[in-house]
């Protein structure tokens, strides 16, 4: 899963015609050398909350995910006090400008209760070390559908539900067994939405939890997609002109108190640099494609003809092509996920993310 966005990256390059240049990598930590407190700076809301940034696989009954090594950093919040809480961890003095991807991978534990109400919680866009709220756009989802709500968007600590911001949540909007329309994706599984959430998931697993989950935020100037296993869980428009930091972490948005069978481990964090990757140089002069995320139909303008639009999904393989493209094209047939669209005109080329839904 980790060498993933390395792969993505790689394949972008090719669909836009760039050389294959090796990304620069900003930011990593994998906690080996047991101190990461000193590349790792803590944000906390709380007063129970335990945390320890250089933990022993072998004192959890968590088996390290792949090239995990031997340490990472484990994360319990809101363990006593019956408050709302939350750890975050920040690159010290980390400024990222897009485009750049941040990924991890973290094991959200849980016993089975269905009422952990506790949330990994991640973002980018962060000017300060502040913790719920926080600063920037923030993604969250629960371990074992215990929530309300349990997969959430946030931008400068305000929820983006799915009532206002439909496009925050690629997988679409829900029915519960009564076929009362959902604001979101609710339990009692992730299974929902044909399947679309699920697909991303262990075969046989129905929530995120007590298995290792990859975790990407693929970041432009423009736009943050969310990801997990490499599938879209959501997505936020904003514009990002300017330096800023991230954060990775965990946190409990109500009072009531978990157990110790509640936490977080985190590996592997890593920040690339996708300046050479195409996703924001490789543009055609006055094109415009929309809606995205799209469902059927994908609007196409561009100051001259198009002649040829070839769609990949992330691992390059096409998977839709037209030529003499007139405003726009059919792609109902395509499966929910991440897309590259490669545009060309009569004298440009062009290379852009797609969410269907």
């Amino acid at each position: 899963m980790r060498k993933k966005v390395l792969f993505l990256s790689l394949v972008i390059s090719m669909i836009s015609g760039a050389s294959m240049l090796a990304q620069t990598v900003l930011f990593s930590e994998d906690f080996e050398d047991q101190n990461a407190a000193t590349r790792l700076s803590v944000g906390e809301m709380g007063t129970s909350n335990v945390y320890n940034l250089a933990t022993d696989y072998s004192t959890t009954p968590v088996s390290p995910v792949a090239n995990g090594g031997t340490y990472c950093a484990k994360i319990a919040v809101n363990t006593s006090a019956g408050e709302a809480s939350a750890v975050g961890l920040f690159p010290a003095g980390g400024a990222f400008t897009p485009p750049y991807t941040l990924s991890f991978d973290a094991w959200m534990n849980h016993n089975g209760q269905d009422a952990t109400t506790e949330f990994i919680y991640f973002g980018v866009a962060h000017a300060t070390t502040t913790v719920l709220p926080t600063d920037g756009v923030d993604f969250a989802l629960t371990a074992d559908c215990g929530a309300g709500r349990d997969i959430r968007v946030f931008a400068s600590g305000t929820e983006n539900r799915y009532a206002d911001c439909p496009t925050c949540y690629p997988g679409g909007s829900n029915t519960d067994d009564n076929g009362a329309e959902l604001e979101q994706n609710i339990g009692p599984t992730y299974n929902v939405a044909a399947g679309y959430y699920a697909n991303s998931l262990a075969s046989g697993a129905t929530d995120t939890g007590n298995q290792w989950i990859h975790y990407t935020a693929v970041v432009t100037a423009t736009d943050v997609t969310f990801s997990i296993n490499g599938v879209p869980w959501g997505h936020y428009d904003i514009s990002i002109t300017s330096a800023a930091n991230l954060m990775v972490g965990y946190a409990d948005l109500f009072s009531s108190v978990g157990n110790a069978e509640s936490y977080v481990l985190i590996d592997n964090i890593k920040v690339v640099d996708d300046s050479g990757s195409g996703i924001a140089n490789n543009q055609i002069d006055g094109f415009k494609m929309y809606p995205n995320p799209a469902q059927n139909v994908l609007h196409l303008q561009a100051n001259d003809a198009i002649n040829h639009v070839t769609i990949y999904n992330v691992f390059g393989a096409e998977v839709l092509k037209a030529t003499e493209v007139q405003s726009q094209m059919d792609i109902s047939g395509l499966k929910p996920g991440a897309y590259f669209v490669k545009v060309q005109t009569d004298s440009q080329v062009g290379t852009y993310k797609l969410i269907k839904k």
